[in-house]
């Protein structure tokens, strides 16, 4: 068993294993340490409870060493006084579990779109704001905003239930605080469609739906 004070060096010195997987031991904090698999991924983890439960924290480079810490401690001082199953992590400290936990379902370029629409538009208002603190019209008052770009708006709006409905299965949250509400904008429709004669002059191949009624 690798067990030291983890500290940035000790981390990045870490190297990928042949096979299977590596871990490097906290000598600060009991059960909390840092995997790093055979692809070279790392991530902070903390094991807790009888049963040696693993909580996945976050990923090495997308939160901080001290961050993970943090959380590891505020984890442990909740389950000792009782008061919590879950950590009650913060909307940035989520939202880095989940793009993380999504990274293998996901379309790098859905990734990329996800990582962008929490960052810019939810976490600037959001960041260091309880996740079970958020209510219906925190997040309302954000997509508002987004409305004179339908589109935005309303992938902004998927992108966040999708979030939330995460937290919910995670047992971070009792309940989304999105569920029930409706998409924030109609999506645009064409006036009208091309006539016969406009589609063969653009070239393209008249069909039923694009036929005028």
């Amino acid at each position: 068993m690798h067990k030291r004070r983890l500290t940035d060096i000790t981390i990045r010195a870490l190297l990928p294993p042949e096979k299977g997987n590596v871990v490097l031991w906290d000598d600060l904090i009991t059960g909390f340490g840092v995997r790093c698999s055979q692809g070279g991924t790392k991530s902070y983890f903390l094991l807790h409870g009888r049963q040696r439960e693993r909580l996945q924290i976050g990923r090495v480079g997308v939160i901080s060493l001290q961050e993970a810490r943090a959380q590891a401690k505020r984890f442990q001082a909740e389950q000792a006084l009782g008061r919590r199953e879950n950590p009650t992590l913060k909307f940035e400290e989520a939202v880095a579990i989940f793009l993380q936990t999504q990274a293998d379902r996901l379309r790098p370029k859905t990734m990329l779109d996800y990582r962008r629409i929490l960052n810019s538009h939810f976490n600037k208002p959001l960041k260091g704001k309880p996740l079970t603190e958020i209510q219906t019209h925190h997040l309302t008052a954000i997509i508002d905003k987004l409305q004179p770009t339908k589109a935005e708006c309303n992938y902004s709006f998927a992108v966040a239930r999708r979030f939330f409905r995460w937290a919910v299965t995670r047992r971070y949250i009792p309940h989304s605080p999105l569920e029930g509400i409706g998409m924030p904008t109609k999506a645009q429709t064409r006036d009208r469609v091309l006539t016969p004669a406009e589609l063969r002059k653009s070239g393209r191949k008249p069909t039923k739906a694009t036929l005028v009624q």
